[in-house]
């Protein structure tokens, strides 16, 4: 083979080795596909380029070949072929045993929490309910784009790692999947679902508290039965409209709810399977009679929500309403007679927007998440005459509104103005709880409109009316962990003396301690011949 020649084989060894930086670079996307950290957008053309790598490799080995035969005669018959075996060999030893330990590895999952507060250590409780499994459960985590769904992946992990193969978990957009969410009755962002079987639960976001919640739910369903109240005009469960309550009926029975209707005019009593009622936007007054038995039903330990709209919007007229009454005297919770004017809502003045919630089970899952409340009446407290009745007002809005008293202006479409002295200035309370001694609960909200079907889905419209829902029930936390305090770790800076330290150490000490070893061992090999 002439000099001409000879010389471009090289290339070949240019062109492989660009080859294997690609194969080497496919095969580690292939890797963090297998383990979940990434997706390749078209799997197919990654398998293609890996092919079209193999074949570049090879035919640039064979290039060099062809074009110089003799240097890879002489590698292969040399001194450099006989250490270049050996180190081949050891090459294979050690791959082969870095790939049976891996297969072991693989086969036999161990993990270790190596984090000085624990914090990939499950609370005993949490593992008890993982370990009590029946059959398998998977968790579809819907998290859209505008969420980062890592926090929530790890602790799936951990909870996998721990459940003996009985959990796994999914992501999925509800975004680009709207009929798959409304399947399940997902409402909003970051919702996980648990579903065991036939039995599911939902999960509000990803915490170790309410996923083991869930599971505890799952391994012990209950069916409370909730009765919405029916013959005053109120919001209907069962047709499909826009100021109905399907909706909300819908996502309670996929939390395991019975949803059921109840008129107390017709049976005069009160079922003794419910867990609560609730009573959506009376268009009439409820009797004394009816509010009779709901006293007694919550001091006997009953849930109820309470959802009355301004006089304006309903047909009590001047009738005397034995439910606001009662509210009153007896929880401390009163309906005052206005339409909340909020000047801060980016909808209209008459939506109020709530500002600020309370330090509440209902509300400790609604931060940064706004409710609307259209044309809504106004809410005051005062339980300091009460005997063991704990009141808390939960929903405020801005300063910027007031209750509105001008009810022919409102009918007349007239932009609302304040009048000090007749009107009570902002912020306005749109919505309270309370509890007694008997752990009767209930809940109170000036407006029914923010839980109907066209408003359900609307920001944490749909939440608040569960959260109310799972609190009067006591259904809101069926455990409590004894999870460990993640450990607060401040950042130190060093001092100056040790800042000039630290820069003649790795600057100066270090490469001269490198440079001093060398010129001693060149020293050393000189004096020896």
């Amino acid at each position: 083979m002439d000099n001409n020649t000879r010389r471009y084989a090289p290339l070949g060894l240019v062109l492989s080795g660009l080859s294997l930086l690609a194969i080497i670079g496919i095969l580690t996307i292939r890797v963090f596909e297998k383990v979940g950290l990434y997706t390749p957008a078209n799997s197919e053309l990654l398998n293609r380029i890996l092919y079209i790598g193999i074949g570049l490799f090879i035919a640039g080995l064979a290039i060099y070949t062809l074009l110089d035969p003799d240097r890879v005669r002489k590698i292969l018959s040399g001194r450099q072929a006989r250490y270049g075996s050996n180190s081949f060999i050891m090459l294979l030893a050690f791959l082969g045993i870095l790939v049976v330990g891996n297969i072991l590895v693989y086969q036999n999952p161990q993990r270790w929490d190596m984090t000085e507060d624990k914090q990939h250590t499950l609370a005993p409780e949490t593992t008890q309910a993982l370990e009590a499994l029946p059959e398998p459960v998977l968790a579809i985590a819907f998290y859209s784009q505008n969420l980062d769904p890592q926090t929530a992946r790890g602790l799936f992990d951990d909870y996998k790692a721990n459940s003996k193969g009985n959990f796994n978990y999914t992501f999925v957009d509800p975004e680009a999947n709207p009929l798959l969410a409304q399947q399940y009755g997902i409402t909003g962002d970051g919702k996980i679902l648990l579903q065991m079987g036939d039995a599911t639960e939902i999960v509000t976001y990803a915490d170790e508290g309410e996923l083991t919640a869930g599971l505890v739910r799952l391994l012990n369903p209950q069916t409370p039965t909730i009765y919405f109240l029916i013959g005053e005009g109120e919001h209907d469960t069962e047709t499909s409209a826009e100021d109905s309550f399907t909706r909300a009926r819908t996502v309670l029975e996929s939390k395991n709810y019975i949803v059921s209707a109840l008129s107390l005019q017709a049976t005069n009593s009160i079922p003794e399977d419910a867990a609560a009622i609730v009573i959506a936007g009376p268009l009439k007054p409820l009797s004394q009679e009816a509010v009779t038995l709901l006293g007694s039903y919550l001091a006997n330990g009953g849930g109820l929500i309470v959802m009355l709209n301004p006089l304006p919007f309903t047909q009590f007229g001047e009738a005397q309403d034995p439910l606001a009454d009662y509210l009153s005297e007896t929880w401390g919770i009163t309906l005052q007679n206005d339409v909340v004017v909020d000047t801060n809502s980016p909808f209209s003045p008459y939506f109020a927007v709530s500002y600020e919630y309370a330090q509440h089970p209902i509300t400790q899952k609604m931060s940064g998440v706004a409710t609307i409340f259209p044309f809504a009446r106004s809410l005051s407290v005062n339980d300091t005459d009460l005997v063991d009745v704990s009141v808390t007002p939960l929903i405020y809005t801005a300063d910027a509104s007031w209750g509105e008293t001008d009810f022919d202006g409102i009918a007349e479409d007239k932009i609302p103005s304040y009048d000090p002295e007749s009107e009570q200035a902002g912020p306005m309370l749109l919505s309270a709880a309370a509890e007694n001694g008997t752990r009767g609960r209930i809940v109170v909200f000036g407006n029914s409109p923010f839980a109907q079907d066209g408003n359900f889905d609307s920001y944490g419209n749909g939440d608040m009316l569960v959260n109310s829902v799972d609190w009067v029930t006591e259904q809101e936390s069926l455990i409590d962990l004894s999870t460990s305090i993640p450990q607060e770790r401040t950042f130190l800076p060093p001092s100056s003396l040790q800042l000039v330290l630290l820069i003649v150490t790795s600057l100066c000490l270090i490469p001269l301690a490198v440079i001093g070893a060398g010129v001693y061992t060149w020293v050393t090999r000189r004096k020896r011949g």
